[in-house]
């Protein structure tokens, strides 16, 4: 079977997709071999003519485009407030089994090059990789992160573990089906998304910061 590359985005707010249109343009635009893109458009709550525009807008790159209605999968966890920022984790459900790695985006990126170096990271032995964020001191982030670990019992040691940003996240989807992670944050976070500061992100640091790239 051909190599595929796999690129998942999600929102459930129409202003977004203009910036999706966008990301997807210049990410197929730089990409060495476009027609190996697998683009994986996550979303709930957009009308189907706001969504018909995003798709008629990029319908004429050479890659492929789907889109995923995520709410018959989540249930009421979409009315619960901060859930959205957990959304795309669900892409572990959608994919089968052959997919093993995608690269999570958020909407409002641009590619400036060819990212194929980055989605043949080797991740093998890690739930995700992903890059370090420069303002995670600046902006409390990492030390916020510490204090709620604490107050809640987590073991969290930030002087030994970066601080990563979750707006780009290659994830190891065989690591996370095989230790069925996508199951243990619902567990925990179920009916309180907007537990931590940094939702997701937070989650993410918390329990895989040892084990991200």
């Amino acid at each position: 079977m051909a190599k595929r590359f796999h690129i998942v985005f999600f929102t459930s707010r129409e202003k977004d997709l203009p910036y999706l249109a966008v990301a997807i343009r210049s990410l197929v635009d730089h990409f060495s071999d476009p027609a190996k893109l697998d683009i994986h458009f996550l979303y709930y709550d957009l009308e189907s003519s706001e969504r018909g525009k995003l798709l008629d807008s990029v319908a004429d790159l050479p890659c492929g485009v789907r889109e995923y209605d995520l709410e018959p999968m989540l249930g009421d966890r979409i009315e619960q407030p901060g859930f959205g920022f957990w959304a795309y984790f669900w892409i572990v459900k959608l994919l089968p089994p052959e997919v093993e790695r995608v690269l999570y985006l958020d909407c409002d990126m641009m590619v400036y090059d060819d990212i194929t170096p980055l989605l043949e990271t080797e991740i093998t032995d890690h739930v995700l990789a992903a890059a370090v964020d420069p303002g995670a001191i600046i902006l409390g982030n990492q030390p916020n992160l510490a204090q709620w670990a604490r107050e809640n019992g987590h073991p969290y040691d930030p002087s030994t573990t970066p601080y990563f940003n979750a707006g780009m996240l290659l994830l190891n989807l065989r690591v996370w089906r095989d230790e069925n992670l996508l199951e243990f944050l619902d567990e925990r976070f179920r009916n309180n998304y907007h537990r931590l500061p940094f939702h997701d992100q937070d989650a993410l640091n918390l329990f895989f910061g040892t084990r991200a790239k």
